[in-house]
């Protein structure tokens, strides 16, 4: 983790972290234990893709979707930045999101098109 000179937002380098394939859920969990002290102090997270060379929705339901258990929607959507990211990968983001604040087995339910 690193702080953009630009933005002043702490800057994870995913692939640096997880490596080229976020697939995993434990894999979800370490990046959120990164995200979440620094949504929690009320600064902005930016996630680099970059080298990343898959993602899966369990992933980003440990990495991101358990954000809302702490961190209000609202919050995150204003300040957590996402680059590199394929625009598949930003749907599934979005289907995350919209749909953690339901039954937890939702999470293994890919959204339309991306399974």
């Amino acid at each position: 983790m690193n702080a953009s000179p630009e933005t002043g937002s702490t800057v994870i380098e995913v692939a640096r972290v997880i490596g080229p394939r976020c697939v995993e859920e434990e894999d979800g969990r370490r990046l959120m234990a990164l995200i979440r002290p620094v949504l929690l102090a009320g600064k902005e997270v930016e996630l680099d893709f970059a080298g990343v060379e898959s993602i899966s929705v369990p992933f980003l339901a440990e990495a991101v979707g358990r954000l809302l258990e702490v961190v209000p929607l609202e919050e995150i959507l204003r300040r957590l930045v996402v680059n590199h990211m394929t625009v598949r990968d930003v749907q599934a983001l979005r289907y995350t999101l919209e749909h953690a604040g339901g039954a937890r087995d939702d999470r293994d339910t890919p959204p339309p098109g991306y399974g």
